[in-house]
């Protein structure tokens, strides 16, 4: 014999599967005090409902940032390239004017 203890006949690994993952922990649960429970529980969800309203308000946020930016920005971009399209139609203007050179000199 190699001094190893042998194994039982009666152990199937197989009886150890039957117990799910939700009823070890409902076990070890239960050695703990009830109020420890309450306390835990109440822990999670308050922690869960403040995650949900953070996450809503944090939607909430980028949206309106974006939206009232874009309001905001959208009629400076449009006036800059008004302004744009005025200074070329001037150039071209000079250009049909005095020439190719003056387009380019003030």
């Amino acid at each position: 014999m190699s001094g190893l203890p042998a194994l039982e006949d009666d152990y199937l690994p197989e009886d150890d599967a039957a117990e799910t993952a939700l009823e070890r922990l409902l076990g070890l649960s239960e050695m703990f005090p009830e109020p420890v429970r309450n306390t835990v529980g109440t822990t999670v969800r308050v922690t869960g409902k403040a995650a949900k309203k953070a996450y809503e308000l944090s939607r909430s946020i980028t949206w309106i940032v974006f939206a009232s930016s874009t309001l905001m920005f959208a009629p400076v971009l449009f006036e800059m390239e008004r302004h744009q399209m005025e200074e070329m139609q001037k150039q071209q203007q000079r250009q049909m004017l005095l020439g190719p050179n003056a387009a380019y000199s003030r």
